[in-house]
């Protein structure tokens, strides 16, 4: 054998007896507290799994994105700044979408292919079309919507008005008045109980009411 190749296989042989092997017994969730994760993740039974894939997509100048809708075909619409700009992800890049009268949009729902927004401060819903054409909804009580959705042509909206905390039902043209609580200053999460009614968080106490 050449004397640099017997060299460096006694090196080789010399660093595998030298080291020192480690070992670890990982038994549930709490054994994986301040360890580094890269990749992966631990369930509550402390199973390790591939973790979710992330990566950038897109970015605004903005500098806030409030709300995002899928549009129906494998895209996004995004409503971001303080202007009531709106955007469509869509092929992999942002493009501007449309405009609305008023402040930030916090809250949007698509209606067919069409997205309704409410933009803060307005007492209004307005219709967008893919095309960027955008037409007054519905005047509503609210003066500050947290959120939408859409069930069938008509929309559920959570939000704040002068008297309150509103839950409203609005169509195009036309809404009325669901629910209230005077007390709190406005509704700000909406989530279906899969029967019908709703599940409502508040800004004030912090409630949860059904």
């Amino acid at each position: 054998m050449p004397m640099p190749l017997r060299f460096l296989l006694s090196l080789l042989a010399a660093g595998v007896l030298g080291a020192q092997t480690q070992t670890a017994t990982f038994a549930g969730f709490n054994d994986w507290l301040g360890s580094e994760l890269r990749g992966v993740r631990v369930s509550a039974e402390g199973r390790l799994q591939l973790a979710p894939a992330l990566r950038r997509v897109a970015q605004l100048p903005e500098g806030v994105v409030w709300s995002a809708v899928p549009d129906g075909g494998g895209g996004l619409y995004l409503s971001a700044g303080v202007d009531g700009k709106l955007f469509r992800y869509s092929g992999g890049q942002v493009r501007p979408l449309a405009q609305v009268k008023g402040g930030i949009v916090f809250a949007m729902a698509r209606i067919g292919q069409d997205l309704v927004v409410a933009p803060s401060g307005e007492g209004k819903l307005f219709r967008v079309t893919p095309a960027g054409d955008v037409k007054p909804f519905a005047d509503i009580e609210a003066r500050l919507v947290w959120a939408m959705a859409a069930v069938g042509n008509e929309l559920v909206v959570a939000g704040g008005g002068d008297k309150g905390a509103a839950l409203l039902l609005a169509r195009e043209g036309s809404s009325r008045k669901l629910a209230e609580i005077p007390e709190e200053t406005a509704f700000t999460a909406l989530a279906g109980d899969g029967q019908g009614g709703w599940y409502l968080g508040t800004h004030g106490r912090g409630l949860v009411v059904h």
